[in-house]
């Protein structure tokens, strides 16, 4: 038996001996580490050609389910949307919002941690010039000033654990303020706010 054997590399031909025990424990992939790092670097190259083509495949696709009328209107995403009216979209192995893959389809700006908002206020709208990035803040000052936006109070904000009849009949009680709040399930600080009109001012 040959203490070593002549093969030929698979990926780049070249004619190399291994010895039999070095075939059964690793096949003969590679015959160097230049071979190797020339493989992963040429998979790497075609991996990122085959990406730009599906980018591009994706981006036809896309447009074509957004109804672009005039430059100046908004630009409706046609397919799935979500309860609240923004489009999505499979993309890249991920479900995103159809406004937020349209300007990163403009600006190439993927991995941005900043939110896209629409100037226009219409969520399955994908027109570019209707979107802008900002932070959370940006986005609520945006919809404060044109006032889309209005306070919740009282017993329409979600964090809230009294309604406006156990307000009323906190003012109104002449227990003690840790008698209330042990009945009601509230911080003695709470009763006190309400007693003095801290908060809750809105309810009479």
């Amino acid at each position: 038996m040959p203490s070593r054997v002549e093969v030929i590399c698979a990926q780049c031909g070249v004619t190399v001996w291994r010895e039999p025990r070095q075939l059964k424990a690793s096949p003969n992939r590679f015959c160097s580490r230049p071979c190797r790092a020339r493989f992963y670097l040429d998979a790497k190259k075609t991996q990122a050609v085959l990406t730009e083509r599906w980018k591009a495949t994706f981006t036809e696709r896309f447009w074509a389910r957004v109804n672009r009328t005039e430059p100046n209107e908004c630009w409706e995403w046609q397919g799935s949307r979500m309860p609240q009216g923004h489009g999505q979209v499979g993309f890249n192995g991920k479900v995103m919002l159809t406004h937020r893959v349209a300007l990163s389809l403009i600006d190439g700006n993927w991995d941005s941690p900043l939110l896209v908002c629409h100037r226009c206020d219409n969520p399955p709208c994908c027109n570019p010039s209707h979107l802008y990035r900002g932070t959370h803040q940006d986005n609520a000052n945006d919809s404060w000033g044109k006032g889309t936006r209005k306070a919740k109070m009282g017993e329409e904000c979600f964090s809230s654990k009294l309604t406006e009849q156990q307000v009323i009949y906190i003012r109104t009680s002449q227990k003690p303020g840790t008698e209330l709040a042990r009945e009601l399930g509230v911080h003695n600080t709470t009763i006190y706010d309400i007693k003095n009109r801290v908060k809750w001012k809105h309810v009479a």
